[in-house]
């Protein structure tokens, strides 16, 4: 409580009786096994809505479904092969041309 005003410190102490150890322990042990139980599951829903639609073709270029995936527009691919560059590619011309075509 040392985050708090003084003068709710204060409040807070005069209307609030002390809380007994063992329940102050029980309470936190309750608290944390929730919180566990709510972030595995938060944990594993995001990684489900990741696997499925985050999925990418074996052959396609992963930058390129990255970018559509999360639908980014004027994107730079810059393509490496160790530590020499092979080349660059610019999405937003591919993408235009795609939805003029399609």
């Amino acid at each position: 409580m040392s985050g708090l005003p003084r003068w709710l410190r204060k409040l807070i102490r005069r209307r609030m009786n002390p809380v007994p150890v063992s329940k102050a322990i029980s309470t936190r042990d309750k608290l944390s096994l929730f919180y566990m139980f709510v972030a595995w599951n938060v944990f594993f829903v995001a990684g489900y809505h990741f696997y499925t639609k985050g999925r990418v073709d074996k052959g396609e270029n992963t930058g390129k479904a990255w970018a559509q995936y999360l639908g980014l527009r004027n994107v730079t691919i810059h393509k490496y092969q160790g530590f020499s560059k092979i080349g660059v590619e610019v999405l937003d011309e591919e993408q235009k041309e795609a939805s003029a075509s399609g």
